[in-house]
């Protein structure tokens, strides 16, 4: 009897004991962080020109477009003139004005002055792009840090009949 007492009490004991050999199921997880970002780039008017005026006294215009990206590499940014030219109010059109082509240049070749080697407007009129080859415009950049290429206009004969002149450029860029 005292040995069926005793192994009962074994028994009962090692069911009571921890198991130390072999872990349980789901005593561990793993668990993946990760994180990402998507490539982005915007244009910095605080440090960009709004506005540029030309004339036959100024017939060569200067100012910056700024921009940066948040990561290393070569945005695409593409210009895009409402008018291909600057062309004249309705009052001035009424007293035979038309339309006054300048030239322009931006980006990496650009210059102060240096408009007069540029494409002119005309050829902007359905965007063009700093991915074609002979432009050029941009070249790569550090991430967030802002580049401020120049714009420069140059036009290409003097204004003749007198009145207001306007075209807007729109740039937009894209990673």
């Amino acid at each position: 009897m005292k040995k069926l007492f005793a192994l009962s009490v074994l028994a009962v004991a090692a069911a009571a004991a921890p198991a130390v050999a072999a872990p349980i199921d789901g005593s561990t997880i793993s668990v993946a962080v990760d994180a990402s970002l998507a490539k982005a780039c915007a244009f910095d008017s605080g440090n960009s020109t709004s506005s540029l005026t030309l004339g036959n006294d100024a017939r060569d215009a200067n100012g910056t477009v700024a921009y940066s990206c948040n990561y290393i590499g070569t945005p695409v940014v593409t210009i895009t003139s409402a008018n291909g030219a600057l062309a004249p109010s309705p009052a001035s059109a009424a007293w035979g004005a038309v339309p006054v082509a300048y030239q322009i240049v931006y980006g990496d070749r650009a210059t102060q002055n240096s408009g007069s080697t540029g494409l002119l407007a005309s050829e902007f009129v359905d965007g063009l792009s700093s991915t074609t080859d002979q432009l050029g415009w941009t070249s790569t950049t550090e991430p967030n840090e802002t580049v401020s290429p120049t714009l420069s206009l140059y036009l290409t004969r003097p204004i003749t009949i007198a009145g207001d002149y306007s075209d807007t450029l729109t740039f937009t860029i894209a990673p």
